[in-house]
């Protein structure tokens, strides 16, 4: 048997694991598109509010913004089943 000092360590061994295959790494690529759909929204809606004196400027913020933060709430729940 030999020791574990004379066993020598090829670079192609020490290689990081395939982050495909990993199990965390699909939920964490759901959680980053689920927080990018909420930030999206909400600069969506600070863009409206320089425009909220006029009824396009509410119609974007009420749809636009407020689908795409509700979007990225229930993918984000989605991701945590």
């Amino acid at each position: 048997m030999t020791a574990p000092e004379d066993v020598a360590v090829e670079p192609a061994e020490m290689a990081a694991p395939d982050p495909v295959a990993s199990p965390g790494s699909r939920m964490e690529r759901r959680l980053r598109i689920s927080g990018l759909l909420i930030i999206a929204g909400m600069v969506v809606e600070g863009g409206t509010l320089l425009a909220l004196d006029r009824a396009v400027g509410f119609l974007t913020f009420a749809s636009l913004g407020g689908v795409l933060i509700v979007v990225g709430v229930l993918y984000y729940l989605r991701s945590l089943v």
